[in-house]
Order: C-alpha cells, then sequence, then structure tokens
C-alpha cells in the first residue's frame, strides 16, 4: 500500500458539460484557476520513486470554479467549496444561470464526495509516511509582497489556522516540529539547484516561505487529522510554488520544466521516506 499520498486539488480543467453554456468564463479564466502542471508533476514524482517506495497520486476529478476540492463542504463565498467568481474576481457564471441549492448538492454528490472517499481510503489504509498537497500559484510579486509583506517562490504550508500569522504552536502545526527546519532545507536545496540548472538563474535569490503565503489548507488538515500514519506522526504538508516555474510564454505546461520539478518534488519526498531530514 502508499507509503506516501501526493494530492492534486486543483489540477482539472474539467468542467461537468451541462454547465458549458451557463458559464462566462473563458478557456483561459478556466486553466487560470487550475495549478497548471501540478499533476503531471505528481506523476513524475511516483515515476521517479516507484522503484524504491510505493505511492499514490489523487488527482482532481473537476475544474475549482466548479466544486472546490480544498474546501470544507459548504456553502457558496468567496473562498468556499462553490465559487461565485473565477480567481480574477470576475462571475463565472451568466446572469440568472448560477447553481442553485439542488444543482450545488448535485455536484458535492457527483464529485465532491466521491474524491474525498478515495482520499479517505487512501489515508486509511496501510501507514503512510507523509501526505503531500501540491499548488501553484500565478506569479504576481507586487500583490504577494502587499497582501503577505514578503515574497515567496515557494511556500510551504504547515499549519491548520489559515488566516493566523500569530508564531506556530503544537497543536497547529500539521508536520513534525523536530522535522521542520530539515524540510526547510530540504525544500531550499532542491529548488535551488532548479534555480540555478533549469532557470539559469542564481539559487541564492529562491525565497522558501514556512506557512507565509498558503498556510496548511482544507486537505492538509485532513490528512493530519485522519491520515494513519508511520508511528502516529502525521506528516501532511503543503507545497505551492510559482506557476511560471512551470510553464512557458503560453501558459501550459513546459515539458522540460515540468520534467525537472518532478526530480526536484522527487528528492524532497525521499528525503522524508528516507528520514534523512535533519533533526
Amino acid at each position: 500500500m502508499p507509503k506516501y499520498l501526493i494530492t492534486t486539488p486543483h489540477s482539472s480543467e474539467f468542467i461537468p458539460p451541462e454547465l458549458n453554456q451557463r458559464i462566462l468564463s473563458s478557456e483561459h479564466d478556466i486553466r487560470n484557476s487550475c495549478d497548471v502542471g501540478t499533476e503531471l508533476i505528481a506523476g513524475g514524482v511516483k515515476g521517479a520513486l516507484d522503484s524504491s517506495f510505493f505511492g499514490a497520486v489523487h488527482k482532481a476529478n473537476i475544474n475549482r470554479l466548479t466544486v472546490d476540492l480544498n474546501r470544507i463542504p459548504t456553502g457558496s463565498s468567496k473562498n468556499g467549496v462553490y465559487r461565485d467568481r473565477d480567481m480574477a474576481g470576475n462571475p463565472i457564471y451568466k446572469p440568472g444561470k448560477e447553481l442553485v441549492a439542488g444543482e450545488k448538492f448535485k455536484m458535492l454528490e457527483t464529485y465532491y464526495y466521491p474524491w474525498h472517499n478515495q482520499f479517505d481510503r487512501y489515508l486509511s489504509t496501510e501507514p503512510l509516511r507523509l501526505h503531500l498537497d501540491l499548488h501553484n500559484v500565478v506569479f504576481n510579486r507586487k500583490i504577494k509582497k502587499a497582501k503577505f509583506g514578503d515574497f515567496c517562490d515557494v511556500d510551504l504550508g504547515i499549519r491548520s489556522e489559515p488566516d493566523s500569522f500569530t508564531p506556530h504552536d503544537k497543536e497547529g502545526l500539521t508536520f513534525p516540529r523536530g522535522e521542520v527546519e530539515g524540510l526547510i532545507e530540504s525544500v531550499t536545496k532542491h529548488f535551488g539547484d532548479f534555480f540555478e540548472e533549469t532557470l539559469k538563474r542564481d539559487k541564492g535569490e529562491l525565497r522558501v516561505g514556512l506557512s507565509r503565503v498558503y498556510r496548511g489548507g482544507y486537505n492538509v488538515v485532513k490528512g493530519r487529522d485522519r491520515g494513519n500514519f508511520e508511528n502516529g506522526t502525521p506528516r501532511s504538508f503543503q507545497i505551492e510554488f510559482v506557476r511560471e516555474y512551470g510553464t512557458g510564454a503560453n501558459g501550459l505546461p513546459d515539458a522540460q520544466k515540468i520534467a525537472a520539478l518532478s526530480k526536484v518534488v522527487a528528492k524532497i519526498v525521499d528525503d522524508i521516506l528516507t528520514n534523512t531530514l535533519k533533526q
């Protein structure tokens, strides 16, 4: 059974066919709502580690503009499981064509609950060593700096309080406190090599944040709280990196960058699986 699990809850562009004539969002809007390339990276990680460790990849089955798999199943809101507006703040649906209560329930029954039921099965089978929720975000240094006070190329989400900027506390962590420093070092080293070898940038420019931009989301907390982890030690965390590091000028996945990022994430996962994180 899986020793590690990678989830990509925002990787799908799929919009249910019955909604195609009701949405205003363009193909570009739909793609922009996705964590482009994360599904490919997760698959690359699994391919790289299969000879040593058995792992599983759980990819999204629906686009987040319709149903967000990284949220609790509540009503519509800006950041709820249902959205009224896309990532740019524009209406998703044509006037009068928004989802009504019965349709929302159907979306949950058809997409959300089956996805989370499978997630639960992965979490509750043979002991996991880690769960990684993989994300990326469109680059906008100005907005990020204004909103969060600092810019991160890569952010590690290991907190369960998504709106808290207070110092870490034991109850809020989703990753062992004693391994956090080692996780940061692993991410800094391997993404630094990616900066130098693939992006041709000085690795000293890399900025790694710790629950700075995106704290651990719903799936990370669920992983921690429901996962059957080895020795009862939860290791559930989120990696969020700048999307452009894996795409070309057209916004689509760049094969060379995706292959390189797959190796980066595989090395980070391997460091955790082989107990080589600094304690």
